[in-house]
C-alpha cells in the first residue's frame, strides 16, 4: 500500500508555497495553534495542486478518496471569498 504522508506533506507544501502569504509548510506545521487561519489561496488553485498530485502519483480509488480528505480536512489555508479578486 502506498505510503501517503509523503504525498501529502509535499502536497501541503505546494499549497503554502503558493497561498497569500506564502509560507515554507514544514516550518509552519511545527508550529503550536490554527497558524493555517492566517493564509489564503484560490479555491480554483488548491484543487488545480491537488488534481496535479493525484495525477502524479496515479492515485486512485480509496487511496485518492484519502489523499483528498487529507487534504481538505488538513491544516489547509482558507480559501478567498468567492468575490475576491485574487
Amino acid at each position: 500500500m502506498i505510503d501517503l504522508k509523503p504525498i501529502v506533506i509535499e502536497a501541503f507544501t505546494d499549497v503554502y508555497l503558493n497561498s497569500t502569504p506564502s509560507g515554507n509548510f514544514e516550518v509552519l506545521n511545527s508550529l503550536p495553534g490554527d497558524w493555517f487561519l492566517d493564509f489564503y489561496i484560490s479555491e480554483e488553485l488548491f484543487e488545480i495542486i491537488i488534481n496535479r498530485y493525484i495525477e502524479n502519483y496515479g492515485l486512485s480509488g480509496y487511496i485518492r478518496n484519502k489523499f483528498e480528505s487529507s487534504m481538505y480536512l488538513g491544516p489547509s489555508p482558507k480559501f478567498f471569498p468567492k468575490n475576491s479578486s485574487q
